[in-house]
């Protein structure tokens, strides 16, 4: 093996990124998956992004964590469609990216809340909603499971990107002004 000199700690290689390392494993973990497990681990990964996002994005302070929080009954914001619709209205991710994130929501609740659902078969309504709502002219042909899992690991990049666009974007909170006089 031979040694890079452009490669440095504050520019390491992209084998040694920490973000390609999670993504990839998250991306063989969603192709071992049956069709449940891969549904359920995406909506899961991907609900862990959006929160990440917008902790990189609001305020860093204790409000904001707890809006986010998911302990003792949740915060505000700690459902997956409020933090979809909240990082939509942020401008956070984009119009298709909250539709197709929305779309993986309600899949995700179809196999989690229903027994008797273990694959894309037993969805036939759903299952036709996602093939015209994750629609690529290149994978028109393809099955839904492999739509699904190229959708989900779009969604996964692109929110990986969003994040790093997040904390460049952190608000600041307000330096405070006291008001002596009406």
């Amino acid at each position: 093996m031979t040694h890079d000199p452009s490669r440095t700690p504050e520019h390491p290689s992209p084998v040694d990124d920490p973000d390609l390392k999670r993504l990839l494993k998250q991306g063989q973990l969603l192709h071992a998956e049956t069709d449940r497990g891969a549904v359920l681990v995406a909506a899961a990964i991907l609900d862990e992004l959006l929160r990440e996002i917008l902790l990189e994005f609001l305020v860093d302070c204790d409000t904001s964590k707890q809006l986010l929080s998911s302990e003792r009954g949740g915060g505000k914001l700690s459902e997956y469609f409020a933090r979809t619709n909240v990082a939509y209205a942020l401008g956070l991710v984009s119009k298709s990216e909250m539709k197709n994130l929305l779309a993986l929501g309600v899949l995700r609740n179809q196999f989690a809340h229903r027994w008797e659902i273990a694959t894309f078969a037993d969805l036939p309504e759903a299952t036709a909603q996602l093939m015209v709502l994750f629609a690529d002219e290149a994978e028109k042909d393809e099955p839904i499971r492999v739509r699904f899992n190229n959708v989900a690991l779009s969604l996964l990049f692109a929110l990986e990107s969003r994040k790093l666009e997040a904390r460049r974007e952190r608000r600041e909170a307000r330096e405070e002004r006291i008001v002596t006089r009406l």
